[in-house]
C-alpha cells in the first residue's frame, strides 16, 4: 500500500462566515416556506367552511354546457 502524507485543510475566517449566512438563509427559506404551507392550510379551510353546498354546483364549464344542451338539444340525440 502507497503511503500519503495526510491532507490538510485549512478553513479561514471567511469560510466560516460564508457558512453560517448559508445556515441562516436556508432556516429563514425554511420558515417562509413553513409559513406559506400553513396560510395555504388555513385559506383552503376557510374556503371549504364558505359553503356545503358547493360541490352540488355544477362548474362554469359545465353550466356552459348544460345552457347549449338545453337551446339545442343533447348533442347525443337523446331526450331529457
Amino acid at each position: 500500500m502507497l503511503r500519503r502524507p495526510p491532507t490538510s485543510i485549512v478553513l479561514t475566517s471567511d469560510d466560516i462566515a460564508a457558512y453560517e449566512q448559508n445556515k441562516q438563509r436556508r432556516a429563514f427559506e425554511q420558515q417562509q416556506s413553513q409559513q406559506s404551507s400553513q396560510s395555504t392550510q388555513e385559506g383552503r379551510q376557510q374556503t371549504a367552511a364558505k359553503d356545503p353546498n358547493d360541490e352540488l354546483r355544477p362548474l362554469p364549464s359545465e353550466k356552459a354546457r348544460i345552457a347549449r344542451e338545453r337551446i339545442m338539444g343533447a348533442a347525443d340525440g337523446r331526450r331529457g
